[in-house]
């Protein structure tokens, strides 16, 4: 059975928006990223807050376990790009990702780019701006986006790698050690291109790996 056939846990099979995405869309995506020799990412975002927990907790027989955490709130939000390849590229921003920080990104991740760059991202309204779209205008061609079908997550290597991230740093993290937890488990995982790649290995993303 082709990759962009089968049946994914989760997600409707007869899902039309899914079907045309897996069988038609990304193909062709994948198609022109190897005509014009480009570099093609997944990219995601999202946040963390400073109530976010995540692990097991003990208490004594009989009692209700307890996570204490600040009154205070945080939170901090994050952009990735992953590819098939294993790179990893991030940017941590305090506040909201709008239009402006995304755009930012994007000239973060163009800079010094010698191909092409092939861009997977959802229907955030960011990716859809007036400054994203000028931004695109001006580079002639050098950045593309495609959009994934609306409502469809596990499509995204992306949001697997960030769910881990919040599972095994954020989320095991105290508030005032949160950002630093967060950006030294990316930059570990920079390192290990193999940890990266395995998020295209799971049944509902397996197809962007053919």
């Amino acid at each position: 059975m082709d990759l962009a056939e089968a049946p994914v846990e989760g997600l409707p099979a007869g899902r039309p928006q899914v079907q045309q995405w897996r069988k038609h869309e990304f193909p062709r995506s994948r198609a022109a990223t190897k005509r014009e020799k480009a570099e093609s990412y997944f990219a995601d975002g999202s946040g963390v807050r400073s109530d976010l927990h995540s692990g097991k907790i003990r208490a004594l027989k009989g009692e209700t376990p307890i996570v204490r955490r600040t009154g205070q709130r945080f939170s901090l939000n994050m952009i990735c790009v992953i590819s098939r390849r294993g790179a990893l590229r991030v940017m941590l921003v305090k506040g909201a990702v709008g239009d402006r920080v995304f755009t930012g990104f994007q000239q973060r991740l163009m800079h010094g780019q010698c191909r092409p760059v092939y861009l997977i991202v959802d229907g955030h309204p960011s990716h859809r701006a007036k400054a994203m779209k000028q931004y695109l205008d001006s580079l002639e061609g050098r950045l593309k986006l495609f959009f994934l079908p609306p409502h469809s997550a596990q499509l995204n290597p992306g949001e697997l790698d960030w769910n881990d991230e919040k599972n095994n740093a954020d989320g095991r993290a105290t508030r005032r050690s949160q950002g630093f937890a967060l950006r030294g488990r990316l930059r570990f995982l920079q390192k290990l291109p193999d940890r990266v790649r395995s998020v295209f290995s799971a049944p509902e993303t397996c197809y962007a790996a053919a």
